[in-house]
């Protein structure tokens, strides 16, 4: 689990010298993503998948080895655009290999690898401008990202990252612009290289190794509200508890009403002990004004005492002064007492309020978005296990199969699901906590 927490600050951490334009690129994505909007767009994909179809069967029955590479080629570097970089080389040689016979290439060929190149481009304008607007940015912006991705993170998680990180300042700040970015992304880098984090990485590796009991996440909850990671950076404790509490969410599943209890009865233990340091202080401050009377009457008895008394009475007042100091220093530690044992109930409170269906509702968003990314992964590798075969006829037909199956099915999928999961992104920041 603590491997989760490491690639979001890493992740994060990264942006805070990136340069304003690339920040605002990756804003603008993120804020056309919300305007995407709920929409019925299995109709429109399937739409647009029959004219593939139509001209794929056009072509299938005089298809040449020409047609093959060069559709393949064009499927191939279209396929790019979605994605991050991958085999890049490859389908260089592939398109080369199919430009060497470029004048065999059918017309009808040439249609078809028209089509699937703007085929994703075609759904959305159908959807709503916004789409087709999210989808060009989305595409502008996988270089950025390309350069950006730390290594061994997939691009579809290191999107979702960000996603999550710009929701969370959304929801925190109630705005997004470059300098909220800004301020956030130092935060991450401060947790990221603080040595307290180390407790944090540590705890998440006993949760995750232990049985994931309601014992073993209260054991945790209780470590959890007592982190202060002390930094010159705005919103640290916020951050780490927003990605805490995200990593929690997608570890206990649909156990998250246990969770809230859990949370709630920590909260109000340590609400509790607020109250048994406070009461603790004030005792003590009333014995400390006991002390200061018994001192102010033996010195003004000392004033007129005889010479034998007062001997005695300078010997009660050095030790009444010793035990008023004894005193206040035992108030000083009681008082910085108190104000941890405030520290811990304000970090309670805060997340038990991110802990609430709001909270629960945000987290959900984020992983419909993570979900609907990974979309774009499974399309690639459909295209990948079709590039497999080696004869490129027997390449084209499989093509034409996987059209009408699986590609338009991840399609379907893609579309709906990047309107379920705006839909519930704005469910999430517009509803009050």
């Amino acid at each position: 689990m603590s491997t989760d927490l490491i690639v979001f600050l890493g992740s994060m951490s990264r942006w805070e010298r990136e340069s304003d334009d690339n920040i605002k690129a990756l804003i603008n994505e993120y804020e056309l993503f919300l305007k995407i909007g709920d929409n019925n767009s299995d109709a429109i994909v399937d739409s647009e998948f029959e004219k593939v179809k139509d001209l794929a069967k056009q072509v299938r029955d005089t298809a040449i080895a020409a047609d093959a590479a060069k559709i393949f080629a064009d499927v191939a570097a279209a396929s790019m655009l979605w994605s991050f970089g991958i085999g890049g080389a490859f389908f260089i040689a592939l398109e080369a290999g199919a430009m060497a016979e470029q004048a065999h290439v059918s017309v009808k060929a040439k249609e078809l690898n028209e089509k699937m190149a703007s085929l994703d481009d075609d759904i959305a304008k159908r959807i709503s401008r916004e789409l087709k607007s999210y989808i060009s940015v989305f595409k502008a912006n996988n270089k950025l990202l390309v350069d950006s991705t730390p290594p061994g993170l997939g691009g579809e998680a290191y999107r979702s990252v960000l996603y999550q990180a710009m929701m969370d300042m959304q929801k925190t700040k109630g705005a997004l612009n470059i300098t909220i970015f800004k301020e956030y992304a130092a935060a991450t880098r401060s947790l990221y290289k603080s040595t307290e984090i180390n407790e944090v990485y540590d705890a998440l590796d006993e949760l995750n190794e232990s049985a994931e009991s309601s014992e073993a996440y209260r054991l945790f909850i209780e470590k959890f509200v007592s982190w202060n990671i002390y930094s010159t950076e705005k919103g640290v404790t916020t951050i780490l508890q927003s990605a805490i509490l995200s990593i929690l969410k997608k570890q206990i599943g649909a156990r998250t009403k246990e969770l809230d209890e859990i949370i709630k009865d920590v909260n109000s233990g340590r609400k509790a002990v607020v109250v048994e340091k406070l009461n603790e202080l004030i005792a003590k401050k009333k014995e400390l004004a006991t002390l200061e009377k018994q001192l102010n009457d033996k010195r003004t008895e000392h004033k007129t005492a005889s010479t034998e008394r007062k001997a005695a009475l300078d010997i009660e007042i050095g030790n009444l002064e010793g035990q008023i100091r004894d005193k206040n220093i035992e108030i000083t530690t009681a008082d910085n007492v108190l104000k941890s044992a405030n520290e811990v109930k304000e970090n309670a409170e805060s997340i038990t309020r991110k802990t609430s269906q709001v909270g629960w509702k945000t987290m959900s968003s984020v992983e419909k978005v993570t979900s609907v990314l990974v979309v774009i992964t499974s399309i690639i590798d459909i295209i990948f296990s079709v590039l497999e075969i080696k004869e490129l006829v027997e390449q084209y037909k499989k093509l034409v199969d996987k059209l009408d199956g699986e590609i338009k099915t991840q399609y379907r999928a893609y579309f709906r699901g990047l309107g379920e999961a705006a839909a519930a992104a704005n469910e999430a920041l517009n509803t009050k906590e």
